[in-house]
């Protein structure tokens, strides 16, 4: 899956992740750095959000552009932390897409 996602994007990226807040830095496109806020949620567990957040973003960095993507993992994980189960219980993605039209939209920092 690794080599997958590096080939298919042609992306190098580092991920930050702390508390609530998410970056994505895109080291090939000249260093930029994007984020995403977090949208208030009520919160029920965090076990596994950043996991799941990891997760979306390698599915969705391969069809989509980097705004885009951190964008759905962002609203991944917060819909996650909406749910209690683990990795038992995660977000469909009509949830997804329809949770990450109220997210302000990434920017570039």
């Amino acid at each position: 899956a690794c080599s997958f996602f590096k080939q298919k994007t042609a992306y190098e990226i580092g991920v930050r992740l702390v508390g609530s807040e998410m970056c994505i830095r895109d080291r090939i496109d000249n260093g930029e750095i994007f984020h995403c806020d977090s949208p208030l949620v009520e919160v029920k567990e965090t076990n596994g959000a950043g996991d799941v957040f990891h997760g979306a973003f390698a599915h969705f960095i391969t069809t989509k552009p980097i705004q885009e993507a951190i964008e759905l993992a962002t609203a991944t994980a917060s819909l996650k932390c909406t749910m209690i189960g683990g990795i038992n219980n995660l977000p469909n993605s009509k949830d997804v897409a329809e949770f990450s039209n109220q997210l302000q939209p990434s920017r570039k920092i």
